[in-house]
């Protein structure tokens, strides 16, 4: 399957530099953005962003726009959390456009 992620990087990995940057455990991360801890761990194992289920998709935009919106963070974890975003956001705007064609 193609990768269309923004960076070469596959979105898990991503996934899993934002969580390590945030210094979150698996659990931890998954606390904040109400999954379980397995989904945490099959979402980091992840190579395409089009493989992210909407509700994820949508849960990760929350986090990732919050991130760039707060003032506490610092640049390199907003830089990760920016290369998500765009993915993400990349992918809901395909998604809706996909629906709209219907």
């Amino acid at each position: 399957m193609p990768n269309n992620n923004i960076s070469s990087i596959p979105i898990g990995k991503e996934i899993k530099i934002l969580r390590t940057l945030l210094n979150e455990t698996q659990s931890e991360f998954a606390k904040s953005l109400l999954l379980n801890r397995v989904t945490i761990c099959n979402l980091e194992n992840l190579e395409d962003v089009e493989d992210i289920t909407n509700d994820i998709a949508f849960r990760l935009y929350y986090l990732t726009f919050n991130i760039l919106q707060s003032s506490c963070k610092e640049n390199y974890v907003k830089a990760q959390a920016s290369k998500i975003y765009e993915a993400i956001n990349t992918l809901i705007e395909k998604k809706r456009k996909k629906r709209l064609k219907k």
